[in-house]
C-alpha cells in the first residue's frame, strides 16, 4: 500500500466533504421556498454526515501517520449566491458523483488495509444513497 498516495486521496476527500458547494450552502443558504424546504433539510442532514466522514477520514490519516492538509472553499462556490435550489441541484448531483468516485478510489488505494477499505466503501455507499436522494428530488420551481 502506498500510504502517501492514500493520504493524498483522503485529503482530497476531506476537501470535498468540508469545502464543497453543499457545505458552502449550509453557511450561505440558497433561496428557499416552501416547495424546496424539504429538500434543503435533506441537504443539511447530508452535511451532518459529511462532518462525520471528515472525522473518520482524519482518524485514518492519523492512523497512517500522514498529515492532514488544510483547505478553503473552492472559489467558484461564490458563483452560486442568490440561486434557488432547483438550479443548484445539477451541480450538487455532479459533486456527489465525484465524491462517490473519490471514495471508491481511496478504497482501492487502501486495499491492503481491509479495515480502511471496508470503511471507505461504506462511506461510498452512503454517498451513493445521498446521490439517489438528490437525483430523485423534484426539479420543479416554486
Amino acid at each position: 500500500m502506498n500510504a502517501v498516495a492514500l493520504a493524498e486521496q483522503l485529503n482530497r476527500l476531506i476537501a470535498l466533504e468540508q469545502r464543497g458547494l453543499a457545505e458552502h450552502l449550509r453557511e450561505a443558504r440558497p433561496y428557499l421556498t416552501p416547495r424546496t424546504f424539504a429538500l434543503w433539510r435533506k441537504i443539511e442532514q447530508m452535511g451532518d454526515v459529511s462532518a462525520h466522514h471528515v472525522a473518520r477520514l482524519s482518524a485514518m490519516l492519523a492512523d497512517l501517520g500522514q498529515p492532514q492538509r488544510a483547505g478553503g472553499f473552492e472559489p467558484r462556490v461564490a458563483d452560486f449566491h442568490f440561486i434557488d435550489l432547483p438550479r443548484l441541484l445539477p451541480e450538487l448531483v455532479a459533486i456527489k458523483e465525484a465524491k462517490a468516485k473519490a471514495y471508491h478510489r481511496a478504497a482501492q488505494l487502501a486495499s491492503e488495509r481491509a479495515d480502511l477499505a471496508t470503511e471507505l466503501e461504506a462511506m461510498a455507499q452512503v454517498t451513493h444513497e445521498q446521490l439517489a436522494t438528490l437525483q430523485g428530488a423534484p426539479l420543479t420551481r416554486a
